[in-house]
């Protein structure tokens, strides 16, 4: 099986999900490739996936343009047998060019537009658009049953779709300390609208007087700059890698997921994967991940007032319990190789129905290859 992965951005979610997804398909099938922007290829970790690169686009007409003309010129000089397509972008461009094509064409918004904090008019014609779209492909990964719900008020064909759980690989832990007095707030991701670190930050004003500290890791990518400056009670860090964010977790109390909207949250499950309760905004796939009183706290999104009492509320908890919860609750649902072994089977599926189906190869020891378009 020859599988490629396109996707316009690898920013946070996106790369996220493949470096947990590809070390799988690497020792599964014959070749797997991710067809992604330039400034992005060194966002892709694993040995023995085939990286190509596309010069950096605009999202813009033109850019749009420019994104389909590389897209095409890639699968002009290649042959897969399935293709994955990732985010709304990607995910239009690769349906688009793929109307008369024979090749298998797996979906996933990682996060429906139309679901995004948009007018009611765009909101529509977004969800107008996905319908149509959806034609185009085979099988629509939901990533969670929030996704799922969404997908089915668009008018996604409920047969096309798979709701599957995002899932990251396994890593150290402890448990927090005995009687520790749960203090120290972690925030991990973008410092954009979406993430809500600007309602976070006005929350900081009160809970700073209370005791707790804050330290954050990320940066801005989509939009206007939320945070010109952090006060100066607040550590910010920046990007860090995988390793730096895992430690962070590992000496935090509590992290904090104040997002507006959430397709899934793969921060709240690294949180709990390192054994941390968690305060987080009762929206989208978030709502699902965390259970209310036993593994962290569901607080009303676009507030600072629900953050300052969620933070209030799960620091009277047992914070050590709620963590180990958590932690079990990782390994019940969200392991990469549960999530693999779901897209696995909806790669056979569709080729099965297509009569294409392939017999599974193993890729060879290489090291990590790279082609340009």
């Amino acid at each position: 099986m020859r599988v490629v992965h396109f996707a316009e951005t690898l920013i946070g979610g996106p790369a996220t999900h493949l470096n947990q997804l590809l070390p799988f398909q690497v020792r599964a099938y014959d070749e797997v490739s991710v067809f992604c922007p330039q400034r992005h290829g060194h966002l892709i970790e694993c040995a023995g996936v085939r990286v190509c690169l596309f010069p950096d686009t605009q999202r813009t007409i033109k850019g749009f343009a420019e994104l389909y003309r590389h897209w095409r010129q890639h699968m002009l000089e290649n042959s897969y047998d399935i293709v994955h397509l990732h985010s709304s972008f990607a995910g239009a461009v690769g349906r688009l060019q793929f109307a008369q094509s024979e090749t298998p064409i797996i979906y996933c918004s990682r996060g429906w537009s139309f679901a995004m904090d948009n007018s009611a008019s765009r909101k529509r014609f977004y969800g107008f658009a996905e319908r149509l779209l959806s034609y185009r492909a085979d099988a629509i990964i939901n990533i969670s049953r929030n996704e799922d719900a969404l997908a089915a008020w668009a008018g996604v064909p409920r047969d096309k779709c798979r709701m599957i759980y995002n899932g990251i690989h396994d890593a150290p832990w402890t448990p927090i300390e005995e009687r520790r007095e749960p203090k120290r707030l972690l925030f991990v991701g973008r410092y954009d609208r979406q993430k809500g670190i600007d309602q976070l930050l006005e929350a900081m004003e009160t809970l700073s007087r209370h005791g707790f500290a804050l330290e954050t890791i990320g940066g801005q990518v989509v939009g206007k700059p939320l945070v010109d400056k952090f006060p100066d009670y607040i550590v910010n860090r920046g990007w860090q890698n995988a390793s730096e964010v895992q430690k962070a977790m590992g000496a935090a109390d509590i992290i904090v997921v104040p997002s507006r909207w959430e397709g899934f949250g793969f921060v709240a499950v690294e949180a709990m994967r390192a054994g941390r309760p968690l305060v987080v905004s009762n929206v989208g796939g978030l709502s699902e991940i965390v259970v209310d009183g036993e593994t962290g706290v569901l607080c009303a999104p676009n507030s600072s007032d629900a953050i300052i009492e969620g933070v209030l509320r799960l620091s009277k908890m047992n914070v050590r319990q709620l963590g180990i919860n958590g932690r079990k609750r990782f390994e019940m649902l969200f392991t990469a190789e549960r999530m693999f072994n779901e897209i696995d089977r909806t790669y056979r599926d569709v080729l099965g129905s297509r009569g294409l189906l392939a017999t599974t190869g193993h890729v060879s020891q290489t090291t990590r290859m790279e082609c340009s378009s």
